[in-house]
């Protein structure tokens, strides 16, 4: 898949001989689709950095409180690690899709990075409060983008 990104009338020349390029390029053995659409920025690493200090501090939190990882064969429980932390959450408030793989059940979870700023935004709205219901609190610092968005900055 290809992606062009026009940003201003002055771009619209070169990225249409940019388009015209890729297209006589293409195999014509398929029919190719052109979507326009409004362009919507993925989520950005200041927002996934963020995150990513959320989890562990969530997993911390779940450690002190003797909340742990319990062995389904062996009952053993584990101490919770940042990405357990990052399952968990994403299981409560995104959802995955479990699939068998060698006869034993799977979680596959969506991957953030493909989340438009403003999934990511509402996802980590909803760490913030289930984190805030729980006593733990999560750092949210002014500069973040997190917190811009919040407060109508961006």
């Amino acid at each position: 898949m290809k992606f062009l990104k026009i940003d201003s009338k002055q771009h619209i020349d070169s990225r249409l001989n940019t388009l015209k390029s890729e297209l006589e390029n293409f195999n014509w053995n398929h029919s190719v689709e052109i979507v326009w659409r409004k362009y919507q920025p993925v989520r950005s690493l200041n927002q996934n950095d963020l995150a990513e200090k959320w989890y562990r501090v969530i997993a911390q939190w779940c450690n002190d409180n003797g909340i742990g990882l319990t062995d389904p064969d062996t009952g053993e429980v584990t101490n919770m690690e940042q990405h357990h932390a990052k399952d968990m959450m994403k299981l409560y408030f995104i959802g995955g899709q479990t699939k068998v793989v060698a006869n034993k059940e799977i979680v596959f979870y969506p991957e953030t990075s493909k989340m438009k700023k403003g999934e990511f935004f509402n996802y980590m709205e909803k760490i913030l409060a289930w984190a805030t219901d729980k006593g733990i609190a999560l750092p949210v610092p002014e500069d973040s983008q997190f917190a811009r968005i919040r407060d109508g900055n961006i």
